[in-house]
């Protein structure tokens, strides 16, 4: 009974310094000068996970604490077990990942050249609208001023004549906003075809991917990425699902140590506890339906 006791303060104390460093976690994003994205966030379970790793050759401690942790995170070893083998999948593959980190960079560069494109179009139709208005009222303006009559006096005043100098400058002023609308006109359908000739590569770039996709039994996508990195799509000049990649690539050794370590954990929970983890998986199963 004393040693359960000592097992249990034991681990009472393990996750209480576990909770400590999450909350030391989420105090450093709330101070943070640059939003918090310097600061890396742990779980409480993650934390507490690595102080009973450091126990992993103590056989019968681990035997005896393990299921304190499991009952709290019954899904944590086996989630990280999963994402390890995720990660490690798409090391060994990762050649042809890098090949869809590509092609999908050359999607988005499309997405983004079509999006400029048709910003561009909007202006050019927000000009023409507004050349159409213009062009209207200096026409209604001319036709007023070459059906004007006038009187003795006013000839004699010079009016006609300054009128027949503005009906030349209004006259100027039509056949140049003519000029621009066909300019327009001509720049819309040429960009209709340059964004028309976009997608049809865009659409080559997406089947390549797609055929891709079809030799690799894991997406890229799918894998839990930092969420952050997300709303840049670059990051110092890089591509950010590459920079993601590289990453990844580079952390190799660590994945497959962290796979080995949480398999060994996972062996070291008594099977009893196993049985009563299935049990309750199966019900919760059973409970959704």
């Amino acid at each position: 009974m004393e040693e359960a006791d000592a097992i249990n303060q034991k681990y009472i104390e393990l996750k209480s310094e576990a909770e400590k460093k999450y909350n030391d976690d989420l105090e450093s994003e709330l101070t943070s000068n640059y939003g918090g994205l310097d600061v890396e966030i742990n779980s409480t379970e993650s934390y507490l996970y690595e102080s009973l790793a450091k126990y992993i050759k103590d056989k019968d401690f681990m035997e005896k604490i393990l299921p304190l942790f499991i009952n709290d995170f019954p899904d944590y070893i086996d989630k990280e077990i999963e994402i390890c083998k995720y990660a490690l999948y798409i090391i060994d593959n990762k050649e042809q990942y890098y090949k869809w980190v590509e092609l999908q960079e050359s999607i988005f560069a499309f997405d983004c050249t079509i999006n400029q494109i048709f910003s561009f179009m909007d202006k050019l139709i927000e000009e023409k609208e507004r050349l159409k208005n213009e062009l209207k009222n200096e026409s209604n303006k001319l036709e007023r001023l070459k059906e004007k009559k006038y009187s003795i006096i006013e000839l004699l005043k010079g009016f006609r004549k300054k009128d027949k100098t503005d009906i030349i400058w209004i006259q100027y002023g039509i056949n140049t906003d003519k000029l621009r609308i066909n300019e327009i006109d001509e720049m819309l359908k040429e960009s209709k075809e340059e964004c028309k000739d976009l997608k049809q590569q865009q659409e080559v770039e997406q089947q390549c991917q797609q055929e891709l996709e079809k030799q690799l039994d894991k997406s890229f996508f799918d894998f839990p990425l930092n969420s952050d990195m997300a709303y840049y799509p670059y990051i110092n000049d890089e591509y950010y699902l590459k920079v993601i990649l590289n990453k990844l690539v580079g952390e190799e050794k660590e994945y497959r140590e962290s796979l080995k370590e949480l398999e060994m954990m996972k062996s070291l929970i008594p099977k009893k506890v196993k049985i009563e983890k299935e049990i309750q998986h199966n019900n919760n199963i059973e409970y959704e339906y």
